[in-house]
């Protein structure tokens, strides 16, 4: 099977195992043009995190499995504008495998797509030829030559979308409506043939460590204060806010998910990743969507008997006038429930499953598995 890569976003932990074990590695900074003798010191390496906040910079370790390959860098960042790769593979024992490709093109496609950056520049210092090759594969033509260096540039192709990162061929998606059965077939699916589950709001592991300025929406439910204050908002408001949570759930599941697959065990998902995306990024045959009636989905809400549901309610029962609480919140799952977006499920190009209460949860299990090729 082709070795596959992914991006990690870089914590000071990482920054200084990374600088402290190949300190020695002649090649390290080549791509950097610090072509000198290098010392660690915690002090530098803090010195160095510094200046990557301070410049807004992305910094990401390139993964192969559970080793960090490499360091990768989005940097001079110009909002709906450009931006600047950087990358460096750690030493040879990564190198002439095809990493620093994917991991180049996984790079562009989060530039192009999740940060919505029409065109990247990229730099190699003239001596360093494999470094130029590899930006001349994923798609980076030739600027110019200024001093020690070659400039590259790479535009968003037009009319779209072209490729996003592929997911590993052992993940299968499961979107839609609430109240469809999406947690229950995953869940079934993962008992029966020894695999990952990702059941509704998998990644809430992650809320502790997730920026607010990257995760607004996640993190305005991690950092709330009151959660009266969350029932109070206007639907308009609730809307907003769920379509953003969508947005970055999806972000996080890009990120996460490749590094699951490698468990080498069939992945379940109960996903947030929207369905223009998975167009991208799933192989055929690997996304079924589930539908169940709207009007389900806002009747039924606090029927069930989950933590969260049951403790929003009591909320709406604290409030002066529960009845309009209520009420208010209703319309808000109302907009997030619209026969509009059922819609566009419904037609998003993909096998569907709509909620029948005649049909058992073994009979969902046996049409999920012909839709996703599954044998047991």
């Amino acid at each position: 099977m082709k070795e596959t890569v992914f991006l990690k976003p870089m914590t000071a932990e990482m920054y200084h195992a990374y600088y402290r074990e190949y300190q020695n590695d002649p090649d390290l900074f080549l791509d950097k043009s610090q072509c000198k003798p290098f010392v660690y010191t915690p002090e530098w390496v803090d010195a160095y995190i510094r200046r990557q906040a301070d410049k807004g910079r992305k910094c990401f370790a390139v993964m192969a499995g559970d080793e960090m390959a490499g360091e990768l860098i989005i940097k001079d960042i110009e909002a709906g504008k450009s931006a600047a790769l950087g990358i460096c593979m750690k030493n040879d024992s990564f190198k002439n495998r095809g990493l620093g490709t994917q991991a180049e093109r996984l790079a562009i496609d989060y530039v192009f797509y999740e940060m919505n950056i029409p065109i990247l520049y990229a730099d190699s210092i003239l001596p360093n030829e494999r470094s130029q090759r590899v930006l001349e594969k994923v798609g980076f033509h030739y600027l110019r030559t200024e001093g020690d260096f070659k400039y590259y540039f790479i535009e968003r192709p037009e009319g779209g979308p072209k490729r996003l990162m592929q997911m590993p061929s052992n993940i299968y998606f499961v979107n839609g409506s609430a109240y469809a059965g999406k947690s229950t077939l995953v869940k079934g699916l993962a008992e029966k043939y020894d695999g990952v589950i990702c059941e509704e709001n998998y990644h809430d592991r992650l809320l502790p460590e997730l920026d607010p300025k990257e995760f607004p929406c996640l993190c305005y439910t991690r950092d709330l204060q009151d959660w009266h204050d969350f029932i109070r908002r206007s639907p308009e408001e609730y809307e907003a806010w769920y379509d953003g949570v969508t947005v970055e759930c999806e972000t996080l599941e890009l990120r996460f998910l490749p590094e699951l697959a490698r468990q080498g065990k069939p992945v379940f998902v109960d996903t947030n990743i929207r369905p223009e995306t998975l167009k991208r990024i799933a192989d055929a045959g690997h996304v079924l969507i589930m539908l169940a009636d709207p009007d389900i989905s806002v009747r039924r809400f606090f029927e069930r008997p989950d933590r969260e549901k049951q403790f929003l309610y009591r909320l709406i029962l604290e409030e002066p006038d529960p009845e309009k609480a209520m009420e208010n919140y209703r319309r808000g799952l109302m907009r997030i429930n619209s026969r509009a977006r059922y819609d566009r499920f419904l037609h998003a190009g993909f096998p569907v499953l709509t909620r029948e209460e005649s049909r058992t949860v073994e009979q969902t299990l046996e049409l999920a598995e012909a839709v996703f090729g599954l044998h047991p």
